[in-house]
């Protein structure tokens, strides 16, 4: 029988991993060495003997869980949107990087822009994943932005590779992730025995507008029983009322129903209240009804300095978010806040 010590990896196993929540942010993979990750799985790979909880208070489904082990969730009440400096539409002014990304390319030409400056010396990405599943991978130059570029759809693990770069004493760090993986990087911070080593090394956060994310292995099982086979190159999820999943593959794009994808989903996702990532300094989503254009959330100084000087320098072209838009968006943000809420009373 495991011993008292071991508390927050024990917790973490039978709270969060056994219990089928975990997320795959990637925050505990590395922040504890009994972590791993492999094709869509945090992998236990020892028992910890360590007297610390550390792995368990970064998890953000821990964060947000209402009620663990009979405490109360931490979690502040949450905002629609959040924190806002400035909200716009934005696209890459480079067509290239456009085709290259989703949607309008922005956090593709953010990050290329933030490298060539030397604002940032590594940037936290997700790869494509081929032939396993995504993972979070450190790129450092414009070649392996561009390989990162689009969206996945299924969990990575990303932050493990930032634990990495920390690790080997890496600084001015820029980070892309869920709204998960937002809330575990602040929790990161403040877990370590020197917080502000961590933001005085992460120097750009940029969160992506996020739904859920799917279990990678299950989606990967399902395509394979359609016939549809990798690589795959892009994945899409058209505003409403497309209502509809798209890959394209070598053989092109196939389409089905998000009734027939949602039982993939992760199911600690159903627990999170955050749909535009409100701890990242920028956020980034689509605009719908605009092709080749995204929806940009300035939360923060930093992140009005960023896209400021990015405009300024021809990487970036903004026009105003129009009305309708930002009200739909309020709106599907606090549709998935009441989700939240109500998956939370019902566990």
């Amino acid at each position: 029988m495991m011993s008292e010590t071991g508390t927050g990896q024990r917790r973490l196993i039978d709270e969060i991993i056994n219990k089928d929540l975990c997320v795959r942010c990637g925050a505990c993979v590395g922040f504890c060495p009994y972590f791993s990750y492999f094709d869509g799985q945090v992998v236990v790979m020892d028992r910890c003997r360590a007297d610390a909880d550390r792995c368990f208070r970064v998890c953000p489904v821990a964060r947000n869980r209402k009620t663990l082990s009979g405490g109360v969730s931490q979690a502040p009440e949450r905002q629609e949107i959040g924190p806002v400096e400035e909200i716009l539409m934005a696209r890459a002014v480079d067509a290239d990087i456009r085709n290259k990304s989703q949607y309008g390319g922005v956090v593709t030409a953010l990050v290329t822009w933030a490298l060539e400056k030397g604002f940032i010396e590594s940037a936290i990405l997700t790869d494509r994943g081929d032939p396993f599943s995504p993972q979070g991978k450190e790129v450092r130059d414009k070649r392996g932005v561009r390989r990162c570029a689009g969206s996945r759809y299924t969990a990575s693990g990303g932050l493990a590779a930032l634990n990495r770069a920390v690790k080997q004493d890496r600084k001015k760090i820029g980070v892309v992730g869920l709204p998960c993986q937002m809330e575990a990087l602040t929790q990161m911070g403040q877990s370590r025995e020197d917080p502000h080593d961590l933001d005085e090394r992460i120097a750009m956060k940029l969160g992506l507008f996020c739904t859920w994310a799917l279990d990678h292995r299950k989606l990967a099982e399902f395509l394979e029983k359609e016939g549809v086979k990798g690589p795959f190159f892009k994945f899409d999820i058209p505003p409403p009322p497309a209502e509809k999943f798209q890959v394209q593959s070598q053989d092109g794009w196939k389409d089905f129903p998000l009734s027939v994808i949602r039982p993939y989903i992760q199911k600690g996702c159903l627990l999170c209240e955050d749909m535009t990532a409100d701890k990242s300094d920028i956020s980034v989503g689509a605009v719908e009804g605009q092709a080749h254009w995204n929806t940009v959330i300035v939360r923060t100084e930093k992140g009005a300095s960023l896209m400021r000087k990015a405009t300024e320098e021809g990487w970036l072209e903004t026009d105003p978010l129009p009305q309708e838009n930002l009200e739909h968006l309020k709106d599907a943000a606090r549709n998935k806040s009441e989700r939240g809420k109500r998956a939370k009373n019902d566990q």
